[in-house]
């Protein structure tokens, strides 16, 4: 299968080369040319390694066993999400499902941490105290989290 995809990708190579190469050639017959030509490429190091290109650990470390992805969000932790924006809140439908998507990136603690951090207003050794977890795995949770959700600062 690995040999189908570098004949093709060399021919859409040197299609590629003709194309660039024409004066009056079609700016979305390149684009799209271009495209499959990196996609095929994409596709030949996710076939040669059996890991996805682009991820330094990628599933084999931690996504392998991590289902919080394809869960539906338990919407009761944030209600203010599920409900129509308030008159003092101008949250719209997009808006709203980007806070969602922002939130479903979290890790299971992470969740947990940014939630008793931001809304209840604990600190880091009253977190530490109540998850039985060393606090600087508390700091180390919620600095990722404020990584990935770049309005949690």
């Amino acid at each position: 299968m690995t040999l189908e995809y570098l004949r093709n990708r060399k021919k859409m190579t040197a299609y590629q080369h003709r194309l660039t190469a024409t004066d009056g050639a079609d700016p979305s017959e390149v684009t799209r040319v271009n495209s499959m030509v990196a996609e095929m490429a994409w596709v030949i190091e996710w076939l040669r390694t059996g890991r996805q290109p682009g991820l330094s650990r990628g599933v084999d470390r931690h996504g392998a066993y991590r289902s919080n992805r394809h869960i539906i969000l338990d919407e009761d932790l944030f209600p203010s999400l599920q409900e129509p924006p308030r008159a003092n809140v101008s949250l719209t439908e997009e808006q709203r499902l980007e806070a969602l998507a922002a939130i479903r990136l979290l890790s299971p603690r992470e969740l947990q941490c940014l939630l008793m951090h931001k809304v209840q207003g604990e600190g880091p050794s009253q977190i530490a105290s109540r998850l039985r977890i060393s606090v600087n795995t508390v700091k180390s949770s919620l600095r990722r989290a404020k990584q990935k959700i770049p309005g949690a600062q």
